[in-house]
């Protein structure tokens, strides 16, 4: 059986960070995340312009689409 990619990344942000905890569980899903953003903005600004790029990264960035998919870490 193999693990998700997610949690071989978390493992090796915890073996780089020198400890598993929040930050290096978190850290993996922020890259990407900001990734993500990223890669709107630039695909959005080859396909139509840099106002558009700029504006899809903005509501991707700030919209609740993203955040319904968001993996919530918590100590409950």
């Amino acid at each position: 059986m193999t693990l998700p990619l997610l949690f071989w990344l978390i493992a090796g942000a915890a073996k780089g960070l020198g400890a598993m905890n929040e930050v290096a569980a978190r850290l993996p899903s922020a890259f990407f995340g900001l990734f993500t953003i990223i890669l709107v903005f630039f695909f959005d600004k080859r396909l139509y312009d840099e106002r558009v790029g700029f504006f899809a990264a903005l509501v991707l960035a700030t919209g609740q689409v993203g955040h319904r998919h968001v993996v919530v870490v918590s100590n409950r």
